[in-house]
């Protein structure tokens, strides 16, 4: 059971109305069975749930909420820093081929260091 534990690297959080209102969490060792969870309890179209978040555990061993863009899993605070990266240069005088190469080599560089970091677990 300690075992399970430790692989768990995705949480979602149900608020619930009935039979009371409450917020129920699940755990799931991957985006796959969190998916597949949540398309066989039909999250989305039932009338118990009023709302869910999904959560991603970081680097830092934190909970952050995360979307998931094309085939990348993107954290919320990720997403916030590239915004206010894009603010602080100037978002508007970037042409759209620009705004592309400026994502681009952003979600590169993320997929280098998780590389690294599934390479340094694998071998530590």
């Amino acid at each position: 059971m300690r075992e399970a534990e430790e692989n768990i690297k995705f949480k979602m959080e149900i608020d619930v109305l009935v039979p009371i209102p409450r917020t129920v969490t699940r755990d799931f060792t991957s985006l796959k069975h969190l998916r597949q969870w949540q398309k066989r309890n039909d999250i989305d179209g039932s009338l118990y749930c009023f709302a869910h978040r999904e959560y991603l555990l970081n680097e830092k061993g934190e909970w952050e909420q995360f979307t998931v863009i094309g085939k990348q899993v993107v954290t919320i605070g990720e997403l916030e820093r590239l915004l206010l990266a894009m603010k602080q240069k100037g978002f508007n005088q970037y042409s759209r081929e620009e705004y592309e190469e400026l994502m681009s080599s952003y979600l590169k560089k993320r997929r280098i260091k998780t590389f690294i970091t599934h390479l340094n677990t694998k071998t530590g």
